[in-house]
């Protein structure tokens, strides 16, 4: 059995082939539609859901039956029809030129493999069963999202990073920022976040970065601010 590298793939102005126009190919196309790729489907028929998405301008289509030319300047090419021997000939021809290419449920003629994907936000998490199980992983994806990837893990990931360029320039080592953001996560602040206190998350979240203890430490000390003081000017 292959071992996958999880990797995560900038497929933004990146062409994707894929081969195929029913069900399977718009599995893979539903989940390619959010990545910036320009996509190119090459079937002789489209399903009436592909027809649709077509119609809406998510793609470019050939109505043509597949050759090898047809993914010449493609950097990923997926074999989606339901003839088993072009998707294998889409994934051999991709892999020979040193492209991605992936012959639907046949792990030995991949050489990547689309995860199931849990998203909130910009927090992704990627599950793959590394071909063993697909029902298995959408399992998977659908509890973590029921239990981990809520609404508001994904808009506190966004508020955070509405902050990195500050705290990027307020603290200038590696170390510094980490301990900073490990502070954040433990703190007040993402509850009220979940609480709608966006301008009192704002307030502490400005304190804690002009705190000149921060710079020294990465974090704030509230046993010195309470008994000596905040020299950030906290109350």
């Amino acid at each position: 059995m292959a071992s996958y590298q999880p990797v995560y793939l900038d497929l933004r102005g990146k062409q994707v082939v894929v081969i195929g126009g029913g069900y399977v190919a718009g599995e893979k196309l539903s989940v390619l539609f959010d990545s910036g790729a320009k996509i190119r489907v090459v079937s002789p028929e489209l399903s009436e859901e592909l027809q649709h998405w077509h119609a809406e301008g998510r793609f470019e289509w050939w109505p043509k039956l597949w050759e090898p030319s047809d993914q010449a300047d493609a950097f990923v090419a997926i074999g989606a029809t339901n003839d088993k021997s072009i998707n294998r000939a889409v994934f051999a021809e991709a892999d020979t030129n040193g492209r991605l290419g992936n012959s639907v449920d046949d792990p030995k003629f991949c050489n990547f493999i689309l995860s199931a994907v849990a998203k909130s936000g910009p927090m992704q998490v990627a599950i793959s069963s590394a071909g063993c199980s697909p029902a298995l992983a959408q399992r998977v994806r659908k509890r973590i999202l029921d239990e981990i990837l809520t609404p508001e893990l994904g808009e506190l990931a966004e508020y955070l990073g509405s902050w990195r360029p500050r705290v990027k320039v307020a603290l200038p080592t590696f170390e510094a920022k980490q301990k900073f953001w490990e502070a954040v996560l433990d703190s007040e602040i993402p509850a009220l976040l979940s609480a709608g206190s966006l301008a009192e998350a704002n307030a502490r979240m400005e304190l804690r970065v002009i705190c000149p203890l921060q710079r020294e430490r990465g974090a704030c000390d509230d046993g010195f601010c309470l008994s000596g003081g905040c020299r950030a000017g906290r109350p």
